[in-house]
């Protein structure tokens, strides 16, 4: 017997949505394990989980620990048994920055439950290679969370990391169950945290969750930025110098004049410069570095390593006094961090002269919020 066309199309439509969902289905599993039921500690569970989620590296802490449990040792295997967040960070990067007041608050809020954050320093800069540095900035932002120094990058390549910030969330069998790359996402980071303790152990007594407290340059409206990061040495492969001359060469003094008009979005020097590949630096006594930009926040990434240099912005055209101004609304500028230098209300089209003061002085990037 033969069946005519619209009953052959019928059946095959049917057949492949019987198909389609069974795959759709399958598929859905595999890319959303959140979805699977809790695992516990069973060998058999952990062999599920291998399946499932990736094995943390077996990172050692190859040059040092700040605030850790064992001076200058540490190693994943330190760790099992206990639910890990493992956060790559530099401590110039804004991005990083902003995200630290929540990771200290996880640690005060769930160290007692079994948590533990590892923040994995991996430096952008070179003077971020410093222990020195590294621990000023542990300092500055009063962070009791341990601090793994991976100054040449290993820790941050076995995990195939690119990011910073980066968040791996891991269990106590070592298994990487949630990873964050950026700002955002608190909520869904702490309710991981949460989650994951209470598997461990579920007659844990879990403490509510409280909003962080935050400064106004802790908060940033994304969609509001509207100029990216930008670098000034050559090093970084983006865009150059907006009025460099035809002819520059690395490592040789250069006399940069400010053009009567500026394009958003790029950096505009005044004075002799050098560019020294991560950074430019200041040859003259006198020097100015100009940008027009939109954002709230704008912050310089500076140092002058022997003795100090100063700051003084003009923000269309007036004398500002930022947040990190001295009465007379001077910016020193000395050891190599990032520098806030303004802070306004509301996200707006702002053109900035930073006049320097200072042979020396070294300007590597700036950042938007």
């Amino acid at each position: 017997m033969t069946m005519d066309l619209k009953e052959n199309a019928w059946i095959w439509t049917l057949a492949l949505l019987l198909i389609g969902g069974v795959a759709f289905f399958a598929v859905s599993d595999v890319l959303h394990p959140p979805l699977l039921p809790s695992l516990s500690q069973s060998g058999a569970n952990q062999s599920l989980q291998s399946a499932i989620y990736p094995l943390e590296p077996n990172w050692s802490a190859y040059e040092g620990v700040i605030n850790g449990p064992n001076g200058d040792n540490l190693s994943a295997a330190d760790l099992r048994g206990r639910v890990v967040l493992v956060d790559f960070w530099t401590y110039s990067c804004i991005n990083c920055i902003r995200t630290l007041p929540y990771i200290e608050a996880w640690q005060q809020r769930y160290g007692p439950q079994g948590f533990v954050v590892v923040e994995v320093h991996s430096p952008e800069f070179e003077f971020e290679k410093s222990r020195a540095n590294v621990q000023a900035a542990v300092n500055q932002y009063n962070l009791t969370t341990i601090t793994v120094l991976d100054g040449e990058h290993r820790i941050w390549d076995e995990f195939g990391n690119a990011y910073w910030p980066h968040m791996y969330l891991i269990d106590g069998n070592g298994y990487i169950r949630y990873d964050h790359i950026g700002e955002g996402a608190y909520d869904q980071t702490e309710s991981e945290i949460r989650s994951l303790l209470m598997e461990q152990n579920k007659t844990v007594s879990m403490p509510s969750a409280q909003p962080v407290a935050l400064t106004p340059i802790d908060i940033v409206d994304f969609t509001q930025v509207g100029t990216p990061e930008l670098y000034f040495g050559s090093a970084s492969g983006r865009q150059a110098i907006a009025n460099s001359p035809l002819e520059i060469i690395s490592g040789q003094p250069t006399l940069f004049t400010l053009p009567t008009a500026l394009t958003p979005n790029l950096i505009y020097l005044n004075g002799t410069w050098t560019d020294e590949g991560e950074s430019m630096r200041l040859v003259s006594g006198e020097g100015d570095i100009a940008i027009i930009y939109h954002a709230k926040d704008l912050h310089l990434v500076a140092d002058l390593t022997n003795g100090n240099a100063s700051a003084q912005v003009y923000l269309d055209g007036q004398v500002y006094s930022g947040p990190e101004a001295d009465a007379n609304g001077t910016v020193s500028i000395g050891s190599s961090r990032l520098y806030s230098l303004v802070l306004t209300s509301g996200y707006e089209t702002h053109t900035a002269r930073i006049h320097i003061t200072g042979a020396g002085f070294r300007a590597y990037s700036f950042t938007f919020g």
